[in-house]
């Protein structure tokens, strides 16, 4: 599961069109703007939402609730909550949040104006409405529409908003990935200071320019409000940041906007930022491959070379002498590579994932994609030779298919340069966001429950993979099968590394999800429990789009529960919407509560332990005769069985295993766990496939991996 960047809005750096002297006015980024009709409140027939109308009392006292009900005609989308904004005559200004149904064609909320709230005409300033897939939409308040409300006096009425007398920052330099600590002194007179929040952005601004917001905390020790942020890995042309603005509100709905002069000595709020520092533990590794062919090359241009060889082989009718041959010693050279480039990733001296940094990625990748092209060359020469003609041909189609990069449609990979540079402090930040999070350690590597069946993808299990490049549609990706994270190196999360350590920990709670509660199944007691604590019926239905799932929602509250302070602060800021599911935990904290404690009774409950097999890197045996030693641990006195199938291009390219087990062998695992089973009678020369399953106490399959494997 992957967040995909239409469907979170503000999920890093946005695009910014020039600040107004004035109260920032959008709460989380919208992606749509409002298109006012005649009434001021509808909106064209563009997939956006239409409200119909809005219904509030005429009149209220300050700090006495009133109702509020929008009715919308909604989008394919839904919409499943939304914004009211409300404002006086004097500038105050309130918001009041409306939640709906998953149709969300009425909306219903509950209005609070707080105290010292300004007697008269209050109106409806803006409307925000978000659909299932977290996008917001805006509605302004059209000229001459009637929608206010007379709040009633007297009573003190406080129209000063705060004042803003200090920023500052430090360090003054940092490196990339490194914190950095944000403190504004900040003062109200009647009604105190509410929040407070600032945004981080390059003195050089690009185009399209880019903020990053910090949510700031009352600090009662040093007298301010302070938050923290992440020097960016790409801070712009200036290799500058500072504090752009910082905005302040109080308990009355009063706001002030400071923002920084340029044009003035920036000493106090600006951050040299520096080049990557060295990490510990943390390879230089090289983004290119010479394996094969007799020049290193970039990842990609391999991937193009090697292609046009095996095409080469492809295309050769009848296929020469010795290709076989051939092609086994090119898979012998590539399965050592792999292993070679395995021992790249970065593991954190303290434990925990190993994170593989784009450098690295890229060549597993390659050299993956040259592995399966191989397999299904020997698969082809069998379908061609009679040995197996029920085998589909293999063209050029499929070849170019062996070799996409794993999940990596639309991945437009970084100079080779970038990577080298960025890529090892960029892993050994996703790596310290994973240590700073709490996550018990002994989830990360975890076994999903009940069976898994390896993906067949040539590359190692429980790691978090740097993507060479950046997606077109995801933000991050958690692999079906034993744990595994794709991250991509892109802009968005160079510029923000707050919103990377969101993602990974938003990533890493699909594989708790799969850990605790028995996931994917939607009928699991685990999971009905889940959500009958976290309030079930505000989840929208799947038929709504990935990021609308059930399980997306769950993710998003792990970052909550789990990441480290900052990162949740900023994704949970209370002017932010687009991303949380309903009732927001931040504003729940019995129900935050009630959901730890269901976690962490999961936790004492017990992990099962994972069915571990002693493979290459690469995931691929050559054996050096027809037998095959299968070995590894499953939990002590546990029935293992292996078999093996033939093999077939459906399995290489992620389809279903053939079910025709052949060699049959079962054991049982010893004292300490080990255990031992021979294969015998694997095909000589074609390629198969070994599954080993693993059995509990009472016979039931608890854990499957899967293997390929190439006799002589």
């Amino acid at each position: 599961m992957g967040l995909a960047l239409a469907a979170v809005p503000g999920a890093g750096p946005r695009a910014v069109a020039g600040l107004r002297n004035a109260r920032p006015a959008a709460p989380a980024h919208p992606v749509a703007v409002a298109d006012p009709g005649e009434s001021g409140l509808t909106r064209r027939d563009n997939g956006s939402p239409t409200l119909l109308d809005l219904t509030l009392p005429a009149r209220v006292a300050a700090e006495e609730p009133f109702p509020i009900t929008a009715r919308v005609l909604p989008p394919p989308t839904g919409i499943r909550d939304g914004v009211v904004v409300l404002r006086s005559p004097g500038g105050q200004e309130v918001e009041i949040r409306l939640l709906g149904d998953i149709g969300g064609e009425v909306l219903i909320g509950t209005g609070l104006l707080p105290a010292f709230a300004e007697p008269g005409a209050w109106t409806v300033e803006r409307i925000y409405l978000v659909d299932n897939l977290r996008q917001v939409f805006t509605v302004d308040r059209g000229p001459g529409v009637g929608l206010r409300l007379e709040v009633e006096g007297p009573g003190p009425v406080d129209l000063t908003p705060p004042a803003v007398l200090q920023v500052a920052v430090s360090p003054r330099e940092a490196a990339p990935g490194e914190p950095i600590l944000v403190a504004a002194t900040v003062t109200d007179d009647l009604a105190g200071v509410r929040s407070v929040r600032a945004a981080l952005a390059p003195t050089a601004r690009p185009d399209p320019g880019w903020w990053n917001e910090v949510s700031l905390r009352w600090n009662p020790g040093a007298g301010r409000w302070e938050g923290i942020a992440y020097a960016p890995f790409d801070p712009g042309p200036s290799g500058e940041v500072y504090v752009q603005w910082v905005e302040a509100r109080d308990g009355a709905g009063n706001a002030t906007l400071w923002q920084a002069d340029l044009a003035g000595p920036r000493e106090a709020w600006a951050v040299r930022v520096t080049a990557p520092r060295q990490v510990p533990g943390a390879l230089r590794t090289s983004a290119r491959l010479a394996v094969l062919h007799r020049e290193e090359l970039p990842f990609d241009e391999w991937v193009r070379r090697d292609r046009q060889r095996v095409l080469g082989y492809l295309a050769a009718s009848p296929a020469p002498p010795g290709l076989r041959q051939t092609l086994r010693q090119e898979l012998e050279a590539l399965v050592a590579a792999a292993g070679a480039v395995a021992t790249e990733a970065y593991r954190p001296p303290a434990g925990g994932l190993a994170v593989v940094p784009p450098a690295t990625a890229g060549k597993a990748w390659a050299l993956a994609g040259a592995i399966r092209a191989r397999l299904l060359l020997l698969m082809e020469l069998d379908r061609r030779e009679g040995r197996r003609p029920d085998l589909p041909a293999t063209g050029p189609a499929q070849i170019q298919a062996a070799y996409l990069l794993p999940d990596s449609i639309g991945l437009r990979p970084l100079p080779p340069a970038v990577l080298e540079t960025l890529g090892p402090a960029y892993a050994a930040f996703i790596a310290r966001v994973v240590a700073e999070s709490s996550i018990p350690a002994p989830l990360l590597t975890a076994p999903h429950r009940g069976p898994t069946w390896s993906a067949a993808d040539f590359l190692p299990d429980h790691m978090i993979w740097v993507a060479p490049g950046s997606y077109d549609q995801y933000l991050g990706k958690h692999k079906a099968g034993e744990m595994e994270l794709i991250l991509p190196l892109d802009l968005i999360h160079l510029q923000d590394p707050t919103g990377l350590a969101g993602t990974v920990i938003h990533e890493l709670g699909h594989h708790l999800h799969m850990v605790l509660l028995d996931a994917p199944s939607p009928r699991s007691p685990l999971w009905q429990e889940y959500l009958r604590i976290r309030g079930g019926h505000q989840f929208a239905p799947a038929t709504l789009g990935h990021d609308a799932w059930p399980e997306e929602n769950f993710a998003e509250d792990m970052v909550y529960l789990f990441a480290p302070r900052p990162v949740a602060a900023a994704r949970f800021d209370p002017h932010s919407f687009a991303r949380q599911s309903f009732p927001r935990l931040d504003q729940e904290p019995e129900m935050a509560q009630a959901l730890r404690q269901f976690l962490a009774d999961r936790m004492v409950a017990g992990i099962e332990p994972p069915l571990a097999l002693d493979l290459p890197a690469a995931e691929v045996v050559l054996t050096a005769g027809e037998r095959l030693s299968v070995t590894g641990r499953w939990q002590p006195g546990g029935e293992v069985t292996a078999y093996w199938v033939e093999g077939h291009p459906a399995e290489i390219l992620g389809g279903a295993y053939p079910l025709q087990p052949r060699g049959t062998v079962t054991g049982t695992a010893g004292a300490d766990g080990h255990f031992r089973l021979e294969l015998t009678g694997l095909p000589a020369g074609r390629p198969a496939v070994v599954m080993v399953e693993a059995r509990d106490s009472q016979g039931e399959v608890r854990r499957s991996r899967s293997f390929w494997v190439l006799a002589p």
